[in-house]
């Protein structure tokens, strides 16, 4: 009889502290989270550096086929695949200096997307975790664009009129005219990019390569967070 009182009374405490056992799991796991978003957020913002300082560098964009700045429709596709400096030195030199604008540029981006990273509490981080591989990504674009291309197209600017892109633009847009009007094919450079907006078309390629990377970037650093040993990236540390 009293091993019988004693089962009851075990199973009466251990219902009692059920409640508590599961609040402690609860608070554990929204620990986990934060901690987990926090490192999210730490590694978002040093992925955009290190993005950032390699489209930065010499050969970012022009070397790389994902993000390379090509001569603007219709223009690009008129003169085809004729772009290695023995077919067509003139526009092969354009995209080079073309890529380099954007290159030198790009740098400005950086403090602008670091900026709003900063800015997001940790409510706001996780549910940016929560979301697809390229949540964050899409958010910042969504957030940051315009000012990022703010911060970049008056650089880009200076570096095309200072290279002289422009007005080798604007020249190879008249001798492809001509081609074309002597080939009676003159309507296919309709909706041409005009050369005073030549500008604004390096800044938003070399805006729209920065954040294809920057969505890579946000994949690789999900798959390291999503690795069941989250002390391998010091997380435990933090």
């Amino acid at each position: 009889m009293r091993r019988h009182l004693w089962i009851f009374a075990a199973s009466l405490l251990l219902s009692a502290c059920a409640p508590s056992i599961n609040s402690w799991q609860q608070l554990a796991r929204d620990k986990l989270q934060q901690s987990v978003a926090a490192e999210f957020g730490r590694q978002l913002g040093r992925g955009i550096g290190t993005v950032v300082t390699a489209l930065g560098a010499e050969g970012g964009y022009l070397d790389d086929p994902l993000v390379r700045i090509l001569l603007p429709p219709p223009l690009g596709l008129v003169i085809g695949v004729a772009r290695d400096l023995q077919a067509n030195p003139e526009a092969a030199a354009l995209e080079i200096l073309m890529n380099r604008a954007a290159e030198q540029a790009i740098p400005g981006a950086g403090p602008v997307l670091q900026e709003l990273v900063a800015g997001l509490d940790s409510r706001e981080m996780a549910i940016l975790l929560e979301g697809d591989g390229a949540a964050a990504t899409d958010y910042l674009r969504s957030r940051a664009e315009d000012a990022v291309l703010a911060a970049v197209l008056p650089e880009v600017d200076r570096k095309l009129e200072e290279s002289g892109a422009v007005a080798a633009y604007r020249d190879l847009i008249e001798l492809e005219k001509e081609v074309e009007t002597l080939k009676g094919q003159g309507e296919e450079l309709a909706g041409l990019v005009a050369s005073d907006e030549l500008g604004a078309y390096v800044a938003g390629k070399a805006v729209d390569g920065l954040f294809k990377h920057l969505g890579r970037e946000e994949q690789a650093i999900r798959e390291v967070l999503s690795r069941p040993d989250l002390s391998a990236i010091g997380l435990s540390k933090h």
